[in-house]
């Protein structure tokens, strides 16, 4: 796995004095996380699985996902895994309900079930969890870095509704500003809509 790591990053463009530091910090990284998980390693069935699938109305859904792996292989249940860096989240701000979080972690993971549910080539697999896996907390926090989810069929049906409301809405170029100007302020076409500056809260 390292001399995996070694390799791929030799192949990047970076200064050496950015490589030596990079290479320190890969290698605790994942020596760290060999260790933690080194008990549950799975061949994975898919690793960075591309996806290209239609929702009806002429919609196109791309993505990737980086790991498909067997859950319980007798059912031929899947577990779909997205490998975060940085800190990790908890349970409350991956779900949004946390003043400081979206909950477009959990929308991220209820696009992957709607992939796979939409792929015809997985028809015969059955989605079961997804795994937010932050690999950085092993070395950082000593502690596992896996979050579990499952996915309803529930959270496909809203997220669904929602990308065709989306997409309804651009191909009729309605485009509304928002009144959260908090958005604005970060936005490099706030000029643009806002010549004459940001509305006062």
């Amino acid at each position: 796995m390292l001399d995996s790591f070694h390799t791929a990053l030799s192949q990047e463009v970076i200064t050496q004095s950015d490589l030596v530091v990079r290479l320190k910090q890969g290698d605790q990284i994942l020596s760290s996380y060999y260790d933690s998980h080194q008990d549950d390693f799975r061949e994975p069935l898919f690793l960075e699985k591309f996806f290209r699938v239609h929702l009806p109305a002429d919609i196109t859904l791309t993505g990737k996902i980086d790991r498909i792996e067997w859950l319980d292989q007798a059912d031929r249940t899947i577990r779909v895994v997205d490998y975060k860096t940085g800190q990790g989240k908890t349970e409350g701000q991956i779900l949004g309900e946390t003043k400081d979080s979206t909950g477009d972690l959990k929308r991220q993971l209820v696009f992957y079930k709607l992939l796979i549910d939409l792929d015809k080539r997985l028809h015969n697999f059955t989605f079961g969890e997804a795994v937010l896996d932050f690999v950085e907390l092993p070395s950082t926090k000593g502690k596992d870095g896996s979050r579990h989810f499952p996915v309803t069929e529930e959270d496909v049906t809203e997220l669904t509704k929602v990308i065709k409301t989306c997409m309804a809405e651009i191909r009729a170029l309605h485009f509304p500003r928002t009144t959260d100007y908090r958005v604005c302020a970060k936005c490099v076409f706030q000029d643009h809509c806002y010549p004459e500056g940001l509305p006062t809260l």
